[in-house]
């Protein structure tokens, strides 16, 4: 290690870069899809794995800032290479067939997070290009498109897709939301977005109309209490003339 730049440098660096990619493939959990949502304790569990043959000064912060980032840079590189293994196999055209082919190096657990990942995602791009194109279209025809009407359009695109791929369908009811798998659970927002408008629109009119009823109910009782008393006033007048 260098003691000017805190860092790895010549033939030490490279090893570092290796062992980081070593590390990376085989303990990091791949099924956190951002670097800073990695739990703390996986990035623990990394710098032991590489304090086993390099010196890491823990108490550095520059110097962990330093591993941090070469450990991220691993991270995305990584999953790069697995993804475009996957792209490379047909995963946007056929994902069974890209699933099938992992990478040597990937995990099996690990390969399985990230074939769930890239194909809801794809499915997800799909399902907005596909609502998108239906909204396009009546906009083009001059049709006012309500909040409800989008809602509509929402689960009719999200049936279209899923209907297109049986891996999603067994999933997914539409108006129901995931039935099966937990990591389908995406498509639940994506169906109730514009819907949980169109619910607020109406608990905000039930409202209104519950308002507007009792208002009349107190009308109503107010009326009968003033004739009861008009009466009252009439029997009162009539035996005290």
């Amino acid at each position: 290690m260098d003691e000017h730049t805190i860092s790895f440098i010549g033939t030490s660096a490279t090893d570092f870069a290796t062992e980081c990619g070593i590390i990376m493939r085989n303990i990091c959990p791949m099924n956190y899809h951002t670097w800073e949502s990695v739990p703390e304790d996986a990035k623990t569990l990394m710098y032991e794995k590489l304090e086993g043959k390099f010196e890491l000064l823990r108490t550095n912060t520059i110097f962990m800032e330093y591993v941090n980032a070469r450990l991220h840079a691993q991270w995305k590189r990584t999953r790069g290479k697995w993804s475009e293994h996957w792209k490379k196999n047909g995963g946007k055209t056929n994902p069974q067939l890209a699933r099938s082919k992992r990478k040597s190096d990937c995990p099996i657990q690990e390969w399985n997070h990230l074939c769930d990942y890239w194909e809801l995602e794809k499915t997800k791009e799909n399902i907005i290009a596909h609502k998108q194109a239906a909204l396009d279209e009546l906009n083009s025809k001059g049709i006012t498109i309500t909040t409800t009407m989008e809602h509509q359009l929402e689960k009719e695109a999200i049936k279209s897709v899923c209907g297109r791929k049986k891996t999603i369908q067994s999933a997914w009811e539409v108006g129901v939301g995931p039935v099966l798998r937990k990591k389908d659970s995406w498509m639940k927002s994506v169906a109730e977005s514009s819907q949980r408008d169109s619910s607020e629109n109406e608990s905000l009119r039930n409202k209104v109309i519950a308002l507007e009823a009792k208002q009349k109910r107190d009308k109503e009782k107010y009326e009968r209490c003033l004739s009861s008393l008009a009466q009252s006033f009439q029997t009162l007048k009539a035996q005290y003339p």
